[in-house]
Order: C-alpha cells, then sequence, then structure tokens
C-alpha cells in the first residue's frame, strides 16, 4: 500500500474559495468543467449582535444569567470607549 489512493482523491478535493471583488464577499467552488463558479451558499456574518445595555450593572446581570448558554470561559469583553463595551 503506497498512498496513491489517498493522494489522488487529495488532489481531486478542492476546498471552496471565499473572494472579495468590488468590496463584496463571494463564495466560489469548482464547477463540472474545471472552472470556478459562484455558489449559493451565503457567507456567515461573523459579527455577533448587538447587547444593548444602560448600566454595567446590566452587563454583569446578563453575563451571570447566562442566557445564551455560552461558554464564558471563551468569552472576551470588549471595551470600545466609556460608553461602548
Amino acid at each position: 500500500m503506497n498512498g496513491s489512493v489517498v493522494k489522488e482523491m487529495r488532489a481531486a478535493f478542492v476546498l471552496p474559495q471565499l473572494l472579495k471583488i468590488n468590496g463584496v464577499e463571494r463564495v466560489y467552488v469548482q464547477g463540472d468543467g474545471g472552472g470556478w463558479v459562484e455558489d449559493e451558499m451565503p457567507v456567515p456574518d461573523a459579527t455577533p449582535p448587538v447587547l444593548e445595555l444602560n448600566t454595567l450593572t446590566g452587563l454583569i446581570d446578563y453575563v451571570r444569567a447566562n442566557r445564551d448558554q455560552l461558554p464564558l470561559g471563551d468569552c472576551i469583553i470588549h471595551v470600545e470607549d466609556e460608553t461602548t463595551v
């Protein structure tokens, strides 16, 4: 067994490519003819939704309640300025 089957399969496998064209991100996959075609697959938004609170106590209560069942040990609270956390 020399691994030639695995090498052939790896050579045939091509991951989708995320390209930014004119400021717009698009997903391209290799088509049946060997060229690249735009895929219908949506690009996920990596930006989490905004959480609007009025006090730091509200933030503390939110974190302690953990209603979103977040892995708190992996979370980061980003302080942007004195009014935006």
